[in-house]
């Protein structure tokens, strides 16, 4: 979010938070057992923007979203369908090389690997 509000961030990294709205708002879910969605704390705007449109708003700065295929938080194919959306949002604006979009064999976590693909991604969109 804070990637769409100012132009001082010049890149973002997103690491096991992209769902879609519908797929988080099930019984098991963090979500409804008093789990917080901070980017959902601007009152009404889950009626017209849901998560992966939020994280859009940032385009076309390059942005990345990494999440995890085992992760019980944030299920697979909700991660799919944010993905799918971002993508149409970078790709309408000519601004396809600046998304990354990957699904891990990960659970709810960040590993060593991940971690060294995001300073990879930073280094490639910071670094003169």
């Amino acid at each position: 979010m804070l990637a769409a509000l100012t132009d001082t961030v010049k890149a973002a990294a997103s690491v096991c938070w992209m769902n879609t709205t519908e797929h988080l708002m099930t019984l098991t879910n963090n979500q409804n057992k008093g789990g917080s969605a901070f980017a959902m704390l601007i009152p009404g705007i889950r009626r017209y923007l849901d998560y992966p449109h939020v994280a859009a708003i940032a385009c076309p700065k390059p942005s990345l979203f990494f999440c995890g295929s085992k992760d019980k938080l944030f299920p697979l194919e909700g991660v799919e369908d944010a993905f799918a959306t971002m993508q149409q949002v970078w790709d309408s604006q000519h601004a396809a090389e600046n998304l990354v979009t990957r699904v891990w064999d990960e659970k709810h976590f960040f590993s060593k690997d991940m971690q060294q693909a995001t300073l990879d991604f930073f280094d490639r969109h910071l670094k003169p």
